[in-house]
């Protein structure tokens, strides 16, 4: 398997939402690789991801550990379930997550896999996400676009694309 970063979006200012477009069709699978913070005046911001700015087509379960508990759900209207600290998190804390896009360049619907962590760490406040996803559409990815679902990303937030190769030798 080889790696290769395609592209990088470092914010320099709040923004609500992150993309990548026009992405090649030069490898098998995609990664996204997500480092966040949010500026809604809460503790965490939920953030929504979609391919080619689909909103329908779209299923996944969830399997979340938090402090409060274990919990699992699933959803007919995102692909993956993602917790980004907002403004009232302890200061200068980030998630991360990573979401995995398998054969996004064939003519078959999608599979995703995403995990992801948040953590306030001034009330111990946290939460683990894995997330199986399904999006039915046949089409090609060629977008990626990831947008808090009420406040925005903050300056420093980062998001890398790469795409995996499966070589084999």
């Amino acid at each position: 398997m080889n790696m290769t970063l395609i592209e990088t979006i470092e914010l320099t200012s709040s923004a609500s939402s992150i993309a990548f477009s026009s992405i090649p069709l030069d490898y098998d699978d995609l990664l996204v690789k997500i480092s966040a913070r949010g500026d809604r005046n809460n503790p965490s911001e939920a953030v929504t991801v979609l391919l080619n700015s689909d909103t329908n087509n779209m299923f996944a379960i969830f399997l979340a550990g938090y402090n409060g508990g274990p919990g699992s759900f699933s959803v007919t209207n995102n692909l993956v379930n993602i917790n980004i600290p907002g403004s009232t998190a302890a200061a200068n804390t980030f998630s991360n997550a990573s979401i995995y896009i398998s054969n996004y360049k064939l003519s078959q619907p999608k599979t995703l896999s995403s995990e992801s962590v948040y953590s306030n760490n001034s009330t111990l406040d946290w939460q683990v996400d894995l997330t199986a996803g399904f999006w039915n559409n046949t089409a090609i990815v060629n977008s990626i676009t990831a947008t808090t679902n009420s406040g925005n990303f903050v300056s420093g937030s980062v998001v890398s694309l790469y795409g995996i190769s499966n070589i084999v030798s």
